[in-house]
């Protein structure tokens, strides 16, 4: 590995004169010096003479890059001074690795060119750089310098541009000239041959496509002899079946005769058997008349008595149900009576018990004043013993006071025991006349509930006659809507019926011109009636389809106009009616909106709703249009008025376009009548229907109806009604009633309870007390003694008649009179009581009274309405038996006359039979006449076509040319005889030509479809003599195309190996150079980066992707790393990419400007591992950090007084590491 040992620069950019740097032998030089010395001049310097343009060194053309001075203001300028230097140089000397000496120098003419010199001697520029590049210094890869700034640059690049730096690297760029050229001339051959090649495919094209027409000529030619047997098949066969009518029609006519004698004579003898049926229904029908008549009247009679009978039964229902209730009440007032009696007993009893209590009291008390009158005789008695007295007050006065204490307590306690003894008593009242009161109300609920059921019963038999007499009516009423809308659709149905016979005679002409048209212009022209070519789908739709067709129902399709024509001209020379037509080729039919099917709910569309054969189609699209059929008239009229289209419903209402709405019926059997209207058997049938159903009505009308008596009942029922709801209403009274009686009845029960339980708590308070009151009064007794015991000695009486003095005369009087007016309320009270009993007891008396004289009237009422009515039963009884002998007769006589009117129908009917038998054989021998005249002219018609239209027919005698071209009755007998021998035997079976037909219009269309090139072959032999030309022209191009896709691969893959090797090589570096740029203590693994390319088959011609991550951070885009994070990245990239071609020495310009002190630290480190015998480090830095670890010390500084750049060096080897 060389090194780059002295620098040399002469009046380059900041440097004036000659400035020499040696760098001597050391590996990492760092170039110093403050912003402005010049070192970044230093830098350009070494760009400048290893050959990179003047354009990337800060200058647009090589003479800026010459020394310019400045004169400082007062400075005087001398005359070497002012010349100023006119060219420049720079020399490096490298010692190459075998220790060889090599001195390049680049220099700056006065003319602004470059000089280039190797060891002294003037070279070019080409051999100048392929002289360094021999060192692996490449100047276009600029391997061996970074500029200032170029590494934020090349971490921020384009993947694209990243991509052509390894590219300029690996030196693939030197092919791409060769592989652009390549490829745009392969682009332009590619072209060519794909021109060549279309052309070659567009004459395989043409040649196919004369082949076919060659091919389809040939088929033309075969399918136009098929057409032309199948003509001659077609009119062989329209002569088979005219000459097969001609002989059927010849049979017919020769047996037709002697059939019309024998049908004539049936006829009259259905004549004879109508006349005597006739007139015996006409006897039985008066027989009957009679019997009906008579029957009527009795069933009359019967239905007034039974009317009569109704009244009578419920009369006597109602008032029996009376009676038990009346014998029902009288028991229960009978108990109430006893009840109350024994209640004024007791009462009695109890006033009279009270009454001799106070006699007695009063008596005692009367007593005891007597006793006591000898207490006191004298003054000085008196004088005595009101001293004693007063000594007895004194000596008593604790007691008293105790006394008045306890009476203090008592009287409360007393008074309280009254008051709710008073409770107790008046509770208990109140509960017996509640209880008295619940037991009136209870004996009225059941009378009143008794009363009500019996008016509930009345008005159950009431209802019950009433209903069935509405129902008898109902049904009368039903029975006779039903028969006579039974009678009307019969009637109805007979009248359609006979309109079908009216209109037979047209419909059958109409036939027969639609048959005799069929033989003479055949089948295939005239097709039918309308309604024999369509049929519903749903027999429901049968009315509706019938309302569309119209007029049109019995109109004629015919294949053409012409064919129309010509039938309207037989017509009016036959004298065969009128008939409108409809021709198939020219009838203008408006077509079906088909988007309506997929608006229609409910709905369908008219054609949709009948089958037909395709051929039709336009007829009935004609007769048709966009009609509707609906399931009913709402859904016709809100589709008809949206859409804008006729609407007909089931029914057969049509609601027109206008608005207007027309038609319509509700009978079921108008739908479908043209079907029906054939079934000439079932006028008969619906004839002995008719006759049923009038003497059904007739026997129906016959019950006689009374709406009196419906009114009557009505009323009865209105009435009882009215007293059910009254009866209903006063049952819910009396509950309402006893409801509130019952709930007194507990309230006051309680009451009383409660009373007692509080007596039974005060007696105990008050019988303590007066025990503690008796106590204290023996006390006071004794002090009584005490006192009054001498005064007792001497007026000779004892201590007890002081006591009852003192009691009649002194403080106890007072509770002598409470008892009194005690004893005067009890005696109140019960007094009260027993007149309130006694007063109920009147009413109990007074009510059975009433009861009894009701229960009498009624029973009388009872015996004289039963008597009426066995009577009207008795009556009754005779009188249906008499009905039921006449039902019998005429149940009989109708038999007879419904036999004998289904006798005159069916002889009516054989008559009819007959007699249409006749007409059926003279249409029959009509029609065969017509047909063999037909039948002759349609063979006339074949011939003289085929004549007309050259169509070569298989004779057997005979020639065409004998055949009239103008129809001449005179030369109608044609002597021509075909050949049917040809004609297969299933062609001779089918029913018409349609098949013969629809082959001819096939192979027609077949040959129309082919339309052959005549000049087809001609064409083929001209396309088959320029392929040869073509043939030669596409492989010659193709064998070009193939040679430069040689080369081109060839160039492309030399390119790639190129491009993959310094690719793979940097690929499988950076991962490692980064992580030793990122490594540290704390972070011992370091980074991660890694390159991808975008294009794995041609990487060059995409971008590559350049991806680092520090360490322990997360993924982020290039962009969005820090200033030092994507120097570092950049770095090692930088140093990957010096690692595949390494230049023995490399040039950084400030590439530590954006890290910090730990990452330039690192680069640091990285660098003196590195340089040495790998490679040779200069660095411009500012960093002490990276400066400081340098061997060689270059600083430049600026000297003002010259104006130049100086340069200053420093071995600092010598120097240890602090």
């Amino acid at each position: 590995m060389g090194t780059l040992k002295a620098i040399e620069l002469c009046n380059f950019k900041s440097y004036r004169d000659t400035h020499r740097v040696d760098l001597g032998d050391s590996s990492f030089s760092a170039i110093i010096g403050p912003n402005g010395s010049g070192k970044s001049n230093m830098m350009d310097a070494i760009s400048f003479v290893l050959g990179v343009r003047s354009s990337q060194l800060r200058s647009t053309q090589l003479k800026d890059l010459i020394y310019r001075g400045r004169i400082m203001r007062g400075e005087e300028v001398s005359s070497t001074q002012s010349q100023e230097a006119t060219s420049a140089y720079v020399l490096v000397e490298y010692e190459k690795s075998n220790g060889d000496l090599l001195k390049l120098k680049r220099t700056i003419t006065p003319s602004g060119a470059s000089e280039y010199r190797i060891n002294g001697k003037v070279t070019s520029s080409g051999e100048y750089n392929a002289t360094m590049k021999k060192e692996n210094i490449l100047v276009k890869a600029r391997n061996f310098l970074v500029f200032q700034g170029d590494v934020e640059q090349i971490a921020s690049q384009s993947p694209r541009d990243l991509s052509q730096l390894i590219e300029i690297t690996s030196g693939s760029i030197d092919l791409k000239p060769e592989y652009d050229r390549l490829k745009e001339e392969l682009d332009v051959q590619t072209e060519r041959s794909n021109a060549a090649w279309q052309r070659r495919r567009t004459y395989n094209a043409e040649k196919k496509h004369y082949v076919e027409l060659k091919d389809r000529y040939d088929a033309y030619t075969a399918k136009a002899a098929e057409r032309d047997d199948a003509v001659v098949q077609q009119q062989l066969w329209k002569l088979w079946q005219a000459q097969k009518i001609e002989n059927e029609a010849r049979d017919q006519i020769e047996g037709g005769d002697a059939a019309i004698q024998n049908a004539e004579g049936a006829v009259q003898e259905a004549a004879q058997e109508v006349d005597n049926v006739a007139a015996q229904y006409a006897s039985d029908k008066k027989k009957l008349l009679k019997a009906e008549r008579s029957a009527k009247k009795r069933a009359d009679v019967i239905l007034e008595s039974k009317q009569q009978l109704v009244p009578v039964a419920e009369r006597i229902a109602v008032v029996s149900g009376n009676i038990s209730r009346h014998e029902a009440r009288y028991v229960t007032v009978e108990s109430d009576l006893t009840r109350h009696k024994n209640e004024v007993k007791q009462t009695r009893g109890s006033l009279k018990m009270v009454q001799d209590a106070s006699a007695e009291f009063e008596r005692d008390l009367s007593a005891k004043q007597k006793e006591s009158g000898g207490v006191i005789r004298t003054d000085e008695d008196a004088a005595e013993y009101s001293s004693l007295k007063n000594q007895v007050h004194k000596q008593s006065l604790a007691e008293r006071a105790e006394i008045e204490t306890v009476q203090r307590k008592l009287r409360p306690v007393q008074d309280h025991k009254r008051s709710l003894e008073q409770s107790q008593e008046d509770a208990e009242l109140k509960v017996k006349e509640f209880k008295s009161e619940f037991g009136v109300y209870q004996t009225q609920l059941k009378e009143a509930e008794e009363v009500l059921k019996t008016h509930q019963s009345s008005l159950r038999t009431q209802s019950e006659s009433l209903a069935r007499v509405v129902d008898e009516q109902t049904t009368r009423r039903r029975v006779e809507a039903e028969l006579g809308d039974k009678l009307g659709v019969v009637a109805n149905r007979l009248l359609e019926l006979n309109a079908v016979k009216r209109q037979t005679e047209r419909e059958r002409r109409l036939k027969e011109t639609v048959a005799n048209l069929k033989h003479v212009f055949s089948a295939q022209k005239v097709h039918g009636l309308v309604y024999d070519l369509c049929k519903p789908k749903e027999k429901r739709h049968d009315l509706a389809v019938e309302t569309i067709l119209g007029k049109d129902i019995d109109s004629i399709v015919v294949d053409s106009f012409k064919t129309a024509q010509d039938c309207i001209a037989y017509l009016k020379e036959q004298q065969g009616g009128l008939a409108s037509f409809i021709p198939l080729d020219t009838i203008k039919a408006m077509p079906v909106n088909s988007s309506l099917r997929s608006r229609l709910r409910g709905a369908v569309l008219a054609i949709d709703a009948i089958s037909f054969q395709s051929q039709y189609e336009r007829a009935f699209q004609y007769v048709c249009g966009s009609a509707i059929v609906c399931d009913d008239l709402k859904e016709a009229k809100r589709l008809g008025w949206s859409l804008n289209v006729k609407a007909v419903t089931v029914d057969g209402s049509v609601i027109h376009k206008a608005g207007l709405m027309t038609g319509g019926t509700t009978q079921k059997g108008q739908a479908g009548k043209r079907t029906s209207k054939w079934d000439e058997s079932e006028v008969t049938k619906l004839q002995a229907e008719k006759d049923a159903l009038v003497l059904e009505l007739q026997t129906v009308g016959r019950q006689k109806f009374d709406p009196e008596r419906q009114d009557t009942l009505q009323r009865e029922v209105d009435k009882v009604r009215q007293e059910v709801s009254s009866a209903q209403k006063h049952v819910a009274s009396l509950k309402d009633k006893l409801k509130d009686i019952n709930g007194q009845l507990k309230y006051y029960s309680d009451e009383a309870a409660k009373s007692k339980k509080a007596i039974a708590s005060t007696a105990s308070d008050l019988n303590r007390l007066e025990t503690q009151k008796a106590t204290i009064q023996q006390r006071l007794d004794q002090v009584w003694h005490t006192v009054f015991s001498q005064y007792c000695s001497r007026v000779g009486v004892s201590v007890e008649d002081v006591f009852a003095y003192e009691q009649t005369h002194g403080s106890l009087s007072a509770e002598a009179e409470n008892r009194r007016l005690n004893f005067s309320q009890q005696i109140a009270t019960l007094e009260s009581q027993l007149k309130f009993g006694s007063s109920r007891v009147d009413e109990c008396k007074e009510r059975l009274n009433k009861i009894r004289q009701s229960i009498n009237d009624d029973k009388a009422a009872v015996d004289g309405w039963q008597a009426d009515e066995e009577q009207l039963k008795e009556d009754i009884g005779i009188l249906e038996d008499k009905a039921r002998a006449e039902a019998k007769q005429v149940q009989k006589l109708t038999a007879a006359v419904q036999n004998a009117s289904t006798e005159s129908n069916a002889a009516k009917e054989h008559l009819s039979r007959a007699q249409a038998v006749v007409d059926n054989l003279r249409r029959k021998l009509a029609q065969s006449e017509t047909e063999l005249e037909t039948a002759a002219t349609q063979r006339y018609e074949v011939l003289r076509e085929c004549k007309i239209e050259g169509i070569a027919l298989p004779l057997v005698s005979g020639d065409l040319e004998s055949v009239p071209l103008v129809e001449d009755e005179s030369q109608m007998d044609i002597d021509v005889e075909v050949d049917f021998s040809g004609l297969p035997q299933g062609v001779r079976r089918l029913a018409d030509d349609s098949t013969l037909v629809a082959k001819i219009k096939g192979l027609q269309a077949d040959l129309e479809r082919i339309n052959p090139n005549l000049k087809a072959v001609s064409r083929l032999e001209q396309v088959e003599a320029e392929g040869a030309t073509i043939e030669a022209e596409s492989k010659r191009e193709r064998d070009a195309l193939q040679e430069l896709q040689a080369q081109f691969r060839e160039v492309r893959d030399a390119r790639c190996e190129k491009f993959n090797a310094a690719f793979e090589h940097i690929s499988g570096v950076i991962d490692a150079t980064y992580k030793e740029l990122t490594r540290s203590e704390a972070f011992p693994l370091g980074g991660s980066a890694t390159l991808t390319v975008e294009d794995e088959h041609e990487p060059y011609l995409e971008g590559i992707k350049y991806h680092a991550m520090p360490p322990m951070k997360r993924f982020r885009e290039m962009e969005l790393l820090s200033g030092g994070e994507k120097t570092m990245a950049a770095l090692a990239l930088l140093f990957s990419i010096h690692s595949f071609h390494p230049s023995p020495f490399f040039v950084l310009d400030e590439i530590d400007a954006a890290l910090d002190n730990a990452n330039v630290q690192r680069v640091a480190n990285y660098i003196r591992k590195h340089a040495g015998t790998k490679c040779q480090f200069i660095v411009i830095s500012l960093k002490r950090g990276l400066y400081t670890h340098g061997e060689c010390l270059v600083g430049i500084y600026r000297d003002q007084e010259v104006n130049s750049s100086k340069i200053l060096t420093m071995d600092l080897r010598s120097y240890p590491d602090s």
